[in-house]
C-alpha cells in the first residue's frame, strides 16, 4: 500500500496543474489531507509528530502549517512567504512532497512508525520539563 501511496505523490508532484487547480500550496496540501482520510488516516499517521521532532518545535500546529515551517525556516510568517509568488508557492510544494517521501522511509523501516511515536512522547515529556 505503501508505494502506491509513493507513486500517486510522486505523479501529482511531477504533474501538479494536471492534478489540481489552482496549482498552489493550499490545494496541494487539501489534496493530501484528503487523500489522508479516504486512507482513514493511515498515510498521515505519524506525519505531524514526525515534523515536530525535525523542526524541534510546533506541537501546537497542524501539519501544513509545519511544513511550511521547514518551507521557509527563515520567514516570521511561513504562510506570507507564499504570498512572494509562484516561486514560493512550488517551494512550499516541493517541500511538501520531500518530507511525505522521507517520512514514508522512516515509516517503511521496522518499527519506524513505532519510534516515531516513542521519540515524539520522549520529546513531549522534555518539553513540559522545560517549561
Amino acid at each position: 500500500m505503501m508505494r502506491h501511496h509513493t507513486a500517486m505523490f510522486e505523479r501529482v508532484r511531477k504533474r501538479t496543474g494536471m492534478y489540481l487547480r489552482p496549482e498552489i500550496y493550499a490545494v496541494v496540501a487539501a489534496f493530501v489531507s484528503g487523500y489522508d482520510e479516504a486512507c482513514e488516516g493511515g498515510t498521515l499517521c505519524g506525519f505531524k509528530e514526525w515534523l515536530v521532532l525535525r523542526l524541534k518545535s510546533g506541537s501546537n500546529l497542524h501539519w501544513p502549517a509545519l511544513v511550511l515551517g521547514a518551507a521557509f525556516p527563515d520567514a516570521e510568517n511561513p504562510e506570507q512567504a507564499l504570498s512572494s509568488g509562484p516561486q514560493a508557492e512550488r517551494h512550499a510544494i516541493d517541500t511538501l512532497f520531500d518530507l511525505l517521501s522521507a517520512f514514508e522511509e522512516v515509516r517503511a523501516k521496522h518499527d519506524g512508525l513505532r519510534q516515531v511515536f516513542l521519540a515524539y512522547a520522549q520529546w513531549e515529556q522534555e518539553e513540559r520539563v522545560r517549561c
